[in-house]
Parts: structure tokens; C-alpha cells; sequence
């Protein structure tokens, strides 16, 4: 009778940290080559920790895609695995970038509004209403724009009064971007 194998024999981990790669298949190209395996079946589980530039080339943002385990049979059935963690990881980095991955903006506002009385006519008291009494009109707003990189743009408060407030407020956002 063969001796039992414990937890520890059977299962192991290994991480790789040395690849540098941009190209999302060549990283996994090359991830693969360093991968050894030496009995079938298995199951593997790959997690990746990858380091994105943000637009702000001094700033890095280090994010983990964990890739589905799978049971691998054979090596026809590793080289499939490795496809579909290709495609998956592609698109996990597509999405990443879409997001914006950590812009460190972001910008407060607060309004404040009158209440300008209604004149309405007399609702019929056998129907189910609602009543407007007033309407709000916006006359003032406070807007302050926080940045985390005071070299790009420095933190500033603005306030405005007057007339299209909520145009005025649009246009000083807009200028601001196109910095």
C-alpha cells in the first residue's frame, strides 16, 4: 500500500516576478515558458499582478486579475487554458484602461437656489394631486477642484453669482480640462 500523500505534496505554488512585458501576449508567452509542468491532470489557478503608468508618468497603480481555476488533462488541454487566459487578460486590461485606471481629480459643487412662489389653480379635491408651491431657482454656486498633483493643477475654490449660473458652472469645468 502506497503511503498517503499529505496536503503539502500535492499541492504547490510559485510565483514569477521577473517578466516585464507590455504585450499581454507575449507576457503570457512568456509566463508560460517559465510554468513547469510534469504530470497531468492538474489543476491550475493563475493570478496575475500587473503595474499600470497612469497619464502621470511618475504615478503607478498596481492591480490583479485572478484567472479562473481550471483542471488541465493534458498538454493539448494546458495550450487551450492558455488561449482563453490570453483573451481573458486582454480584455481585463482593455477594461482597466477604460476606467481611467486612478485619474486623481475630482471636483465638489454645491448650489444654492431661491424659492420663487407658484401661482397655481385649485386642484380638484376627488383626484389624487400634487401641489407645486414654489420653484427653485439656482443663483450661486461653490465649486473646488482638488488635485493630487499641484505641479499639473493646483487645488482651487471658485464661487459665481449672477445670471446662468448652471452655464457658467459647465464652461469653468470645461476650461479647466482643457488645460
Amino acid at each position: 500500500m502506497a503511503p498517503k500523500k499529505s496536503f503539502k505534496d500535492i499541492i504547490s505554488e510559485t510565483t514569477i516576478d521577473d517578466i516585464e512585458e507590455p504585450d499581454a501576449t507575449k507576457y503570457i508567452n512568456l509566463l508560460k515558458d517559465k510554468i513547469v509542468i510534469d504530470q497531468f491532470p492538474l489543476k491550475i489557478k493563475i493570478i496575475i499582478t500587473s503595474e499600470f503608468a497612469t497619464p502621470i508618468a511618475f504615478d503607478r497603480i498596481e492591480s490583479h486579475y485572478s484567472h479562473p481555476a481550471k483542471v488541465v488533462l493534458t498538454q493539448n488541454n494546458l495550450s487551450k487554458f492558455y488561449d482563453d487566459l490570453i483573451d481573458k487578460f486582454k480584455a481585463w486590461v482593455d477594461q482597466f484602461q477604460e476606467r481611467g485606471s486612478g485619474l486623481p481629480f475630482v471636483i465638489y459643487c454645491d448650489f444654492e437656489a431661491c424659492n420663487i412662489p407658484m401661482q397655481s389653480c385649485t386642484p380638484d379635491p376627488d383626484k389624487s394631486y400634487t401641489k407645486p408651491i414654489s420653484k427653485q431657482e439656482i443663483n450661486s454656486y461653490g465649486m473646488y477642484v482638488h488635485s493630487d498633483y499641484p505641479e499639473i493643477y493646483k487645488s482651487q475654490y471658485f464661487h459665481y453669482d449672477g445670471d446662468d449660473v448652471v452655464k457658467n458652472m459647465w464652461k469653468k469645468i470645461m476650461s479647466i480640462f482643457k488645460k
